[in-house]
């Protein structure tokens, strides 16, 4: 589907196998076998950024994923902007994947890995036993 996409270069300069467990996989599964949880999901993310939501109660994505895993440009995605979302999206290889609303369902923030993903909610505080406003780091 995406064979010579620049942005499959991540892995053995597009050579390697993708693995099941990275985004693109798992979104074209979920689309396949699941077409109606695929479409009515807001948010498509890995489990950091699920936990992470659950604990800030914002939706951001891990740099490092974003880097590997879901084929961006990692450097871009953490540093620039483009339309209200991170950048350094590999769009042109979610068209040819059939996965162009992805991009839509994936957080609007990228975070580098160390930096801060959000503060502790009151309730994920009471819920952990910790301060509110804590940082939550990716």
């Amino acid at each position: 589907l995406g064979d010579g996409d620049a942005a499959l270069n991540v892995n053995a300069q597009g050579k390697g196998p993708i693995s099941a467990e990275w985004m693109l996989p798992k979104a074209l599964w979920l689309k396949k076998h699941e077409p109606e949880i695929y479409a009515a999901a807001n948010v498509i993310c890995e489990c950091q950024d699920w936990l992470n939501h659950k604990c800030t109660d914002t939706w951001v994505a891990g740099g490092c994923n974003v880097a590997t895993r879901w084929h961006c440009d990692g450097k871009a995605a953490c540093e620039e902007v483009e339309n209200g979302r991170f950048g350094g999206r590999p769009s042109e290889l979610l068209r040819r994947c059939g996965l162009e609303a992805l991009e839509e369902k994936w957080p609007r923030t990228c975070v580098a890995m160390g930096q801060p993903a959000g503060a502790l909610t009151a309730a994920a505080a009471a819920h952990l036993g910790l301060k509110e406003n804590t940082p939550v780091s990716q």
